[in-house]
């Protein structure tokens, strides 16, 4: 009988096994890409919890600082979630007085979501403690 350690001695030139295969490559870099997102998010997420919110609610207020007044709709489709998720994390958002909501200028049926002043300071507060974490790396 031929086991797997005979199988790969005996059998399988080792050249072939010295041979990385692009999709194998690929697949890894996709999962090292996907920890480190995951790990960067734990970083930051302990990084804005003393501003009373989290990594996702981070995300919805970078959104909006970086598009100044958008729809809820389009937080959502930015950051790839529901939007029944995006509804909640605005509620959240709006009781700590972070965001405002509103009719937009131009069409009454549209809701504007908008940062308010409390919510430009958590942003750059925020940006001021990552940027200073990723001077420390």
């Amino acid at each position: 009988m031929i086991t797997t350690r005979d199988f790969n001695k005996e059998i399988v030139p080792k050249k072939l096994k010295d041979m990385r295969s692009p999709v194998k490559d690929r697949a890894n870099l996709l999962i090292d890409v996907s920890v480190m997102s995951r790990q960067i998010g734990h970083i930051i997420s302990k990084k804005v919890t003393r501003h009373g919110i989290n990594y996702n609610l981070w995300q919805v207020l970078v959104t909006l600082w970086s598009e100044h007044a958008v729809t809820p709709a389009a937080v959502a489709q930015h950051l790839q979630v529901e939007p029944a998720t995006i509804s909640r994390y605005l509620d959240q958002l709006e009781s700590l007085g972070y965001i405002t909501r509103g009719r937009s200028k131009t069409d009454r049926r549209v809701v504007d979501v908008v940062l308010t002043n409390k919510g430009v300071k958590v942003i750059k507060a925020g940006f001021t403690e990552l940027d200073e974490l990723s001077k420390s790396l």
